[in-house]
């Protein structure tokens, strides 16, 4: 899946490291990375949130770079085994899902 980052000291961070709907910039973002490259983004949100249809208006953020095309989106939930409750994340990968579904170790290049 690659390495994720966060920049967990910028004002208004989350502690659940939550991509807050009225966040702006890069508060909340999880970016991955691999080979050197980044490879999806990711936003975490509460059980609340994805039931009430969360919204992000503001745009996704990557540093002022015009965002890649968005190849798949997975939505998964981390919490207490067979429990709904806990949290949701949606990966936004950049690359086709085929290629890091293989990997079994990061490759050197993408």
């Amino acid at each position: 899946m690659g390495r994720h980052f966060i920049d967990i000291s910028a004002p208004g961070t989350d502690p659940t490291f939550s991509r807050q709907p009225a966040a702006t910039g890069d508060v909340g973002v999880i970016y991955g990375e691999a080979a050197g490259k980044l490879i999806f983004i990711e936003y975490v949100f509460s059980q609340q949130d994805f039931v009430n249809g969360v919204s992000w208006p503001a745009a996704i953020p990557l540093g002022g770079l015009p965002i890649p095309p968005i190849d798949n989106v997975h939505v998964l939930h981390f919490g207490p085994g067979g429990s709904k409750r806990g949290s949701y994340t949606v990966h936004m990968y950049f690359i086709p899902e085929e290629i890091y579904l293989a990997w079994e170790t990061e490759p050197s290049t993408l």
